[in-house]
């Protein structure tokens, strides 16, 4: 499938991502479980990168078949050399934005940090219904801007000083320095010293991703559930919310206003305030209608 030559894509074949990480257990604590108990034969990793999820779906779900797919050559590469060959997953290089028409082949369509990397999203998701099967599973992450003002914070004060005149390894090499200036609690400080290139690597791409990739935006959980809703899908949890409960102030608000905490989207809504993530994953269920 051929591939159009944008910023992004760009990006990702010189810096290909993820790179040896598994996002602090985030696979095992929100993903798995909801894999358990569902009869999944075919699986579509949407935007694989270099493959570190991919692979963790497979030993998730060692007897469905696995397509894995990214517009990036070298990230592909990466995905191929580092998969066992007893490992069930076919990697191919595409866009999903033209994303062959195939009706009803999946069971489940994965999309981590994919979709806010994309200027027009919505055919990628009309895509993505056509493709499950009726009672399909889609998670797909993005990026939240509630707790992503830090990074802002250290990307604006960045492009201030001029950080746009330096090479990336110049301005990688400040990141430290101006977190700190911030005072922040951003993410992603860049590891110096004598570690090895196994943990040398992982850090840089970690960086790279955050601080300087050419093209996102940050969808807030009201943006993101209209942008799904309004191309045929329905989000049935918030995976990082799921159990989570509110505080007792909060519910004590609530109950004096006559406000009602069993539906989801007011408990949802105020726990992006509060928790303030950096992103949110949300699994979503064919609605039956797309305008």
């Amino acid at each position: 499938m051929e591939t159009s030559h944008t910023p992004v894509r760009d990006f990702y074949e010189a810096e290909p991502y993820p790179f040896g990480t598994d996002y602090g257990g985030y696979f095992e604590r929100f993903i798995a479980p909801e894999l358990r108990n569902r009869e999944i034969k075919c699986v579509l990793d949407a935007g694989c990168g270099t493959g570190d999820l991919t692979r963790m779906i497979a030993l998730e779900l060692p007897n469905a078949q696995i397509d894995a797919i990214d517009f990036s050559q070298s990230s592909i590469e990466a995905a191929k050399a580092a998969t066992p060959a007893s490992v069930n997953i076919n990697y191919y290089v595409g866009d999903l934005t033209s994303l062959a028409d195939n009706p009803n082949a999946y069971d489940f369509i994965y999309c981590q940090g994919v979709l806010h990397h994309i200027r027009d999203p919505e055919p990628v998701i009309r895509n993505f219904r056509r493709s499950l099967v009726p009672q399909g599973l889609l998670i797909a992450w993005l990026y939240n801007p509630f707790g992503r003002r830090d990074i802002e914070d250290v990307i604006e004060l960045n492009r201030r000083l001029g950080g746009a005149n330096q090479s990336l390894d110049a301005q990688l090499s400040t990141i430290n320095i101006l977190i700190e200036a911030l005072g922040s609690t951003a993410p992603g400080r860049l590891i110096t010293g004598a570690q090895d290139e196994a943990t040398l690597l992982p850090n840089r791409r970690k960086m790279v991703d955050r601080y300087f990739n050419p093209y996102y935006r940050h969808y807030t959980l009201k943006q993101a559930q209209s942008l799904f809703e309004s191309n045929g899908f329905q989000v049935t949890e918030v995976l990082e919310f799921k159990n989570k409960e509110l505080p007792d102030g909060i519910r004590q608000v609530a109950h004096e206003r006559g406000l009602s905490l069993h539906g989801r989207e007011l408990t949802w809504s105020l726990l992006e305030l509060l928790k303030k993530p950096r992103g949110l994953a949300y699994a979503l269920t064919s609605s039956g209608r797309a305008s």
